[in-house]
């Protein structure tokens, strides 16, 4: 009987506070402009005021972290025109030679598969995105698979070995 008392009290105390939050929010949104509210007439300010263009100057004198020599910029203007500002060079990029004599394929371990009948085993591999079911001493791809146990498999490639782990 108690707990009903209460329960009657504050229901429609909760409901009063939501109200007076809906109702000032709501008010807050729907305010009157600042112009009628303080009755001054603010036109002739809006006439008086030039805007001008922003200028400024960017000493870009500092050593770029992607290059590796330090080429020297010259000192520009920006403005916020976008025709002045298309004289934007672009940084020399070093490129790298890579030997395709030492780059050896996308190799990824799948797994094994064994026969329980007759313990034969076979591995699962995925070189370059084509998959290849082979056994202990196959060759794929100029790839020899040497050996495998469940989790790695040891392979060589134009006389380099590797590891590659599941």
């Amino acid at each position: 009987m108690k707990n009903r008392k209460t329960l009657y009290i504050l229901i429609p105390a909760v409901i009063l506070i939501w109200g007076l939050i809906i109702f000032k929010i709501l008010n807050g949104v729907a305010s009157i402009p600042v112009e009628k509210r303080s009755g001054m007439n603010l036109n002739h300010l809006k006439d008086s005021v030039k805007i001008e263009k922003d200028t400024f100057f960017i000493y870009a004198n500092y050593r770029d972290p992607f290059l590796i020599e330090n080429v020297p910029h010259k000192n520009s203007q920006v403005t916020n025109d976008p025709e002045k500002n298309n004289e934007y060079r672009q940084p020399r990029r070093r490129t790298r030679k890579t030997s395709n004599a030492n780059k050896w394929p996308k190799i990824i371990y799948k797994g094994i598969i064994s026969n329980n009948h007759n313990n034969d085993k076979v591995i699962l591999l995925e070189i370059d995105q084509s998959k290849h079911l082979v056994r202990k001493g196959d060759t794929v791809k100029e790839i020899r698979i040497n050996d495998f146990t469940s989790d790695s498999v040891f392979i060589s490639y134009q006389e380099k070995e590797r590891t590659i782990n599941k």
